[in-house]
């Protein structure tokens, strides 16, 4: 139990990260631009009953996730599971939070599961507000415009979201099949004066952009 403060992690494949619940084990990040937790190539990762907190420092796209599941061209297999559940996620600033993207233009990025997790968003937390083309929001999920890859057998479900200062609560973009949007409660994104009518605030978009 208690805060602790982290730079940022990279743990092995076939990691199970659970807490003694999202309001007593909490992780903070330390530093500036830092994401908390890349998993790059690496499959069978949970992380479940934590606290994430970021500190709302990145200046740029890249930076600032809570989260980043990377598919790279480097990898030679699929990617296959992460799942996050009952977590508590607060005052990120990232173009995604959660983070889930192939590169891979072969192989696939399969079963994700985001479950039962509360997030927060906190003045100052948006990228840029203006700007349809800066992302500010919880997940991201995209495949490989090029090839045959996708993200697939995606479920989002039971999720509880402020979303004031940030633009949306999850994006779909190409290459993303087989996903499930679920019984989640969405409250007010993008509705900070921060946020303009030009800046792209939506609950949840599905967009092919290939």
């Amino acid at each position: 139990p208690g805060i602790f403060k982290s730079q940022a992690l990279t743990p092995p494949a076939n990691t199970t990260i659970i807490g003694r619940g999202k309001d007593v084990s909490k992780i903070r990040v330390m530093g500036t631009n830092q994401n908390l937790f890349t998993f790059t190539n690496k499959s069978n990762l949970t992380i479940r009953d934590l606290g994430l907190y970021g500190n709302s420092s990145a200046a740029t796209t890249g930076q600032g996730e809570a989260i980043r599941f990377f598919h790279s061209t480097a990898a030679t297999a699929d990617q296959v599971g992460l799942h996050v559940e009952n977590c508590h996620f607060e005052n990120f600033k990232a173009d995604a939070w959660i983070l889930c993207y192939t590169e891979n233009t072969t192989y696939r990025m399969k079963k994700i599961r985001f479950i039962d997790n509360t997030v927060q968003s906190s003045t100052g937390n948006v990228l840029d507000g203006s700007n349809l083309g800066v992302m500010s929001n919880v997940i991201a999920v995209a495949g490989a415009i090029a090839g045959t890859s996708y993200v697939e057998d995606v479920i989002i479900s039971g999720n509880v979201a402020d979303g004031t200062y940030i633009k949306r609560f999850v994006d779909m973009w190409y290459g993303s099949t087989n996903c499930q949007i679920t019984d989640n409660i969405l409250k007010d994104f993008g509705a900070d004066a921060s946020i303009t009518d030009t800046g792209g605030a939506y609950a949840i978009m599905a967009y092919d952009s290939s």
